[in-house]
């Protein structure tokens, strides 16, 4: 379990490193726009967007793991007869 929670740690650093540094990238590249290399405006755009959608979900899969697997989840599930399945 040690090992997963560094390799979260991990994750969540390197996904905003990568989103702060796509974004830095766009952001010098808004100038671009209407020139010949509008191109790279775009492509940055796209970068960025792609880069913050993944550490979103990353983020978002996190918070629903641990929500998940709280206590106080399972104790609501049981008050409804409800049972996950588990490994």
């Amino acid at each position: 379990m040690k090992y997963l929670k560094v390799l979260q740690v991990v994750g969540l650093i390197f996904g905003f490193i990568s989103s702060f540094t796509s974004f830095k990238v766009f952001y010098k590249n808004v100038d671009k726009l209407n020139t010949p290399e509008e191109w790279r405006f775009y492509f940055s755009l796209a970068g960025f967007l792609i880069f913050l959608s993944m550490f979103l979900l990353l983020v978002i899969t996190l918070i629903m793991s641990k929500f998940l697997t709280s206590k106080f989840l399972k104790t609501i599930l049981t008050k409804f007869n409800i049972h996950l399945k588990q490994k």
